[in-house]
């Protein structure tokens, strides 16, 4: 859920980016343009505009590519790298499923030496109570 969010981000940054160089060079072209068309005349501006115009579509489109071709290159190594982490995250699980099952078959073992300790424990008092009982009578005298 953490990539999926992360992925998410850096797409709303790539399209940040893109529209802050896009908003850069607009303005970029805007201040020459601007500052041609004082010197030049009315017949050149109208040129100078289409030509301007033909120059930031083109730029505009292979920055456009580019952003999208680093998008998605950044993307693969992305789904890579989750990859990478998926293999780390089931790895990870199934040493602490072991784990677990160990520590399971040790209180397993545990439970049942305490148990044959308190039953030998029990047998032990029974004996010694019936031998304390088998004694008392002789002891009345």
């Amino acid at each position: 859920m953490a990539n999926e969010d992360r992925i998410q981000g850096m797409r709303e940054e790539f399209n940040e980016l893109r529209q802050a160089i896009a908003s850069d060079l607009d303005e970029r072209f805007q201040a020459g343009a601007r500052a041609l068309r004082e010197g030049l005349s009315k017949d050149l501006d109208e040129r100078f505009a289409a030509s301007e115009q033909r120059l930031t579509e083109k730029l505009t489109h292979v920055i456009v590519q580019q952003l999208d071709t680093a998008q998605q290159h950044l993307e693969g190594r992305l789904q890579v790298h989750m990859e990478d982490l998926k293999g780390l995250v089931t790895t990870t699980t199934e040493a602490y499923g072991g784990t677990l099952d160990r520590i399971e078959r040790d209180l397993v073992e545990l439970n049942q030496k305490v148990d044959n300790q308190l039953l030998d424990h029990g047998r032990v008092l029974a004996n010694h109570n019936e031998r304390l009982a088998a004694l008392e009578p002789q002891q009345r005298f």
